[in-house]
């Protein structure tokens, strides 16, 4: 377990996880760990996302976060990703 808040740790843990799998194409989180810097981080390193926004969701990321990509990506888990990917 670590210390902090997970707003913390979403960027060191898929910076490791980018070294150990240079493959990565992808990743989902929950609200916990959405930011503003998390988000444009992401988006830099070029993997597809799922980072629902905490609280009152603006017109933009209610149509991200209903997108058929977000969707998807939230709705596949770990034993089915080949089968469900997007």
């Amino acid at each position: 377990m670590w210390e902090g808040s997970d707003v913390d740790h979403a960027q060191p843990m898929i910076e490791e996880t980018q070294a150990l799998f240079p493959s990565l194409q992808a990743c989902s989180f929950d609200r916990g760990f959405h930011s503003p810097t998390n988000r444009v981080r992401l988006d830099e390193l070029r993997i597809d996302n799922v980072l629902p926004r905490k609280g009152y969701l603006t017109t933009a990321d209610t149509e991200r976060e209903s997108g058929a990509n977000f969707v998807a990506m939230r709705s596949v888990s770990g034993d089915r990703i080949e089968d469900q990917w997007p």
